[in-house]
């Protein structure tokens, strides 16, 4: 039983982990199209 839960809160924190990867992954996307832009309404 004690495994159980042991397995179950590892799993839990690599959902958490995923979803924060996710986050950063979108926010590096923005970033990227933001200086884009910019760098288009610098020519």
């Amino acid at each position: 039983m004690v495994q159980a839960s042991y397995m179950l809160c590892l799993f839990e924190d690599f959902c958490l982990g995923l979803s924060f990867f996710e986050t950063i992954r979108t926010r590096a996307q923005y970033d990227d199209s933001d200086k884009y832009i910019f760098a288009n309404n610098d020519s």
